[in-house]
């Protein structure tokens, strides 16, 4: 977001001169870093970028060859880092450490700890009640609003609250009752990111290995609801 941001004021003459500590600082693939070095010398009033790491600066064609050699080390920096991560991951599953995330029906509570927030976990409840009573997830939605029920309040470590709206709809009920966290258990590694470049999640189907456990933390729904 903040990249976008920044070329959008750019292109809106709101500034002169990019300074970036080093080029894999902003820049991750080679592709990326050559789009966007023209596309800021193309504009009504071009902008530069100054790498201070690498003393270049982009209005200046000359440094064009050596950017691209730079850029192509950055891709690959990047590239092992996101293999690097994806092996760490792996790991830790395979060792029984899954990451536990705060989300509807819970507060997280420690490091890697949580705990039933029984007011969200009342809506937890109210949402399986239905389904397994035949009522169709988008007129479970509908009550969900008609009562004022909330989503997820999100209370970060730094101290900042954000306040979950009620702003229901079916796919936001069809999550809670796929999302098997909610019994107790955990599937890890349910999507993949199969592009280092552009890092979009996809859902994991036989690409990669998941990982199972039971018990890892209070349910709230029983497991064979």
């Amino acid at each position: 977001m903040g990249l976008v941001q920044m070329l959008k004021d750019a292109q809106e003459g709101k500034f002169d001169i990019i300074v970036v500590k080093n080029l894999s600082r902003l820049f991750r693939n080679l592709m990326d870093c050559m789009r966007i070095i023209y596309m800021l010398r193309a504009l009504p009033k071009p902008v530069g970028i100054l790498f201070e790491t690498e003393n270049m600066f982009t209005l200046d064609k000359n440094v064009d060859f050596t950017l691209q050699i730079l850029s192509l080390i950055a891709q690959e920096e990047s590239h092992k880092r996101s293999e690097a991560i994806t092996s760490s991951q792996r790991q830790r599953y395979e060792q029984g450490n899954f990451i536990k995330f705060d989300l509807l029906g819970y507060d997280r509570v420690g490091v890697n700890e949580i705990a039933i927030n029984k007011e969200e976990a009342k809506t937890v409840q109210l949402i399986f009640m239905m389904y397994m009573a035949g009522i169709d997830a988008e007129t479970i939605a509908e009550v969900l609003i008609m009562l004022g029920r909330k989503k997820h309040t999100h209370r970060y470590v730094d101290g900042r609250v954000k306040e979950g709206d009620t702003n229901w709809n079916r796919n936001s009920v069809m999550n809670v009752l796929k999302n098997e966290r909610r019994c107790g258990d955990v599937n890890a590694q349910k999507t993949v990111t199969p592009n280092y470049l552009d890092h979009k999640a996809v859902k994991n189907v036989n690409q990669a290995p998941q990982y199972y456990a039971i018990d890892q933390h209070p349910a709230i729904i029983n497991p064979q609801d």
